[in-house]
Parts: structure tokens; sequence; C-alpha cells
């Protein structure tokens, strides 16, 4: 089960195997595997945006992504792609662009976000 907890700045993210949901005072949190995942505000709109196709990743030492043709913040798409969110959906050459997918891991994510705003 995946809970939130969000401070003012960043959304943590716990993962982990229990069932056992306790409310945070301070927040939202999530809940999985014993990982944790902290997103800021820009973080989480960047997983919005790949989600819904309009991200482009670019081969490199360290990839960068693009959001319907701007460069995003590098430290943001180091820590999305650190996370395990999003991944290129082809492996291809240095330099060469392919679209970016969010992962399952980053749907369940989204999909808890908008479970705790409704």
């Amino acid at each position: 089960m995946i809970v939130f907890s969000s401070g003012e700045e960043r959304m943590k993210v716990f993962v982990s195997s229990w069932s056992n949901v306790k409310a945070d005072p301070r927040g939202m949190v999530i809940v999985m595997t014993g990982v944790r995942i902290e997103l800021n505000r820009r973080e989480l709109a960047m997983l919005r945006a790949v989600a819904a196709g309009r991200g482009v990743l670019v081969s490199s030492c360290e990839p960068a992504l693009t959001i319907d043709g701007c460069w995003c913040d590098h430290a943001a798409v180091h820590n999305l792609l650190a996370a395990g969110l999003i991944e290129k959906e082809h492996q291809v050459a240095y330099g060469q662009p392919t679209p970016a997918v969010i992962t399952r891991l980053g749907e369940t994510v989204l999909a808890e976000v908008a479970e705790h705003r409704r």
C-alpha cells in the first residue's frame, strides 16, 4: 500500500510492502519498498509530462530531457532517472534522442498523487 506525506517543497516517497498506512501530520508520504524518494513540484510536473508522452531523453553520460522541446533541469532529470520513475523507450547511440517513458513505479506514484488530491 502507498501513503503520502508532503512537506512545503518536496513530496517524500517511501516504498514498502506494508499494508498498514498511517497519516503523517505534515502532509503526504508514499510508502513502497524501503526506498525513499523525494519529489519537488518541478519533478512531479516533469513526471506528468513524460506520462503524457511529451518527453524526449537525449542519450549521454547523464541523459538530458526535453519536454515539448524545452530543456529540463538536469538535477531533476537525474532524480527521476535515479529513482526509476522514468526511462528511455529505446537504447540509442550517444547524443541521439529517444522518447522518455514512465515506469510502473512512476505510474504508481502519479496514481497515488491523484488519489490523494481527490
